[in-house]
């Protein structure tokens, strides 16, 4: 894949908010969904960067891996877009925007 990856990535991000902005923009939680996505790619970048830092490609040392490394990549790489990302979407969209709502659905991520 090499640097095409990096093109198709941004390519992705931006048909996202294409998406958005054609369905949502006109909606009261356009900027709540706006903001969740940018959240959720900020935390799947720093997965990333986790699992490169942990275990770099043709130099694994599981010395850098550690149970506090483990539990980050876990919360940022499943939990927060398979297990809140969705929910708060749909709390959003259903005109649940309290902070101490989307606090309480937090608790997903320890999930």
């Amino acid at each position: 894949m090499g640097l095409d990856a990096i093109n198709d990535a941004i390519l992705l991000e931006a048909c996202i908010d294409c998406l958005l902005k054609l369905y949502c923009r006109e909606q009261p939680y356009y900027l709540n969904l706006i903001e969740l996505f940018l959240q959720s790619s900020y935390q799947t970048e720093i997965r990333q960067t986790l699992d490169l830092i942990t275990a770099p490609q043709g130099n694994v040392d599981l010395g850098r891996f550690t149970e506090k490394k483990y539990k980050s990549i876990v919360k940022y790489q499943t939990a927060s877009y398979s297990f809140y990302f969705p929910v708060a979407a749909a709390m959003y969209t259903a005109g649940i925007d309290g902070e101490k709502e989307h606090a309480n659905a937090k608790i997903l991520l320890e999930m």
